[in-house]
């Protein structure tokens, strides 16, 4: 039997699934481009049956990557 405490930590460690829409509208993007930056390796992903599935933390850290690549360019 699985202790209280431990589906408790369970539940606060989930972490957050998005699909290709989800992404495709937080990062204000083609579809088919998230596709291809899956596919590439450019957005790390996961598959579930034939589904591409992002963990949000992932693509937060992505958009931070960019965010800051972008100020480095301004600034030269």
């Amino acid at each position: 039997m699985i202790s209280s405490t431990n589906s408790e930590q369970r539940r606060t460690e989930m972490k957050t699934v998005l699909t290709i829409n989800d992404v495709a509208q937080k990062l204000q993007m083609a579809t088919s481009t998230i596709y291809k930056y899956a596919e590439r390796g450019i957005l790390p992903s996961f598959k579930i049956g034939a589904s591409r599935r992002f963990f949000e933390e992932e693509i937060d850290a992505f958009l931070e990557i960019l965010s800051k690549s972008a100020k480095e360019v301004k600034s030269c």
